[in-house]
């Protein structure tokens, strides 16, 4: 028997999909949940997968799919459910926004965890294109500053699951993210930082928690 959240958490991962074509990531899920533990998001994910309404994928980060089974649920499930999960996942595909959202603080260093706390929003849309797939993080740190990102800044980024090879992204890796130069080797991805005194992460291509949240298209900074 699934918890109401649980069952709402089946109706927001079919929403959401059915807008943006992917799954959420962990970090949306911990919104809709409205827990701030990646191991809590991954309790109820694992949950759907064990009772038949998820099933894991090898090699991806957005390691799971919705079963039939899920889909035949989707009508069963109780009005509040429902509309819980499908005002959330409206709420995070929505478009024509002029404000980008600020979701939180990335760190610019070593990989660490991500806070994704909404802090309000940044009107930039006399300079970016501001839609759903736009949004901001607050940098802590300077690993990236011989590429003009300092502490303090906010990086705007496009959501996006592919980067090419030198681009500046925003990189999850077991629930821990960073922003860094981006590079693809034969049996690796590495991230570089722009600071000499940080060195470079290595991680293995088929590592299955690894996520490209989108790519920095521009940088913030109050003077």
């Amino acid at each position: 028997m699934l918890a109401e959240k649980q069952k709402g958490l089946i109706e927001f991962l079919s929403s959401y999909q059915a807008a943006q074509g992917f799954l959420p990531s962990v970090r949306e899920v911990m919104d809709f949940l409205g827990v701030r533990s990646t191991n809590t998001a991954h309790y109820h994910l694992k949950r759907l997968e064990s009772e038949g309404y998820l099933r894991r994928l090898k090699g991806r980060a957005r390691a799971f799919r919705l079963t039939e089974r899920a889909r035949e649920a989707i009508g069963s499930l109780g009005r509040g459910a429902r509309a819980a999960g499908r005002r959330t996942a409206a709420t995070m595909a929505s478009v024509g926004r002029r404000v980008i959202p600020l979701l939180g603080r990335i760190t610019a260093g070593s990989l660490d965890l991500a806070i994704e706390q909404p802090q309000g929003g940044l009107d930039l849309s006399e300079f970016v294109r501001a839609d759903e797939a736009t949004f901001a993080l607050r940098v802590e740190g300077d690993s990236m500053s011989g590429a003009g990102i300092l502490d303090g800044d906010a990086v705007i980024v496009r959501r996006q699951p592919q980067l090419r090879n030198g681009e500046i992204g925003v990189v999850i890796v077991d629930g821990e993210t960073t922003v860094k130069h981006f590079h693809r080797e034969k049996n690796a991805i590495v991230l570089r930082p722009a600071n000499e005194r940080y060195k470079p992460i290595r991680i293995p291509t088929n590592h299955p928690s690894l996520e490209i949240c989108g790519r920095v298209i521009g940088v913030v900074r109050r003077i």
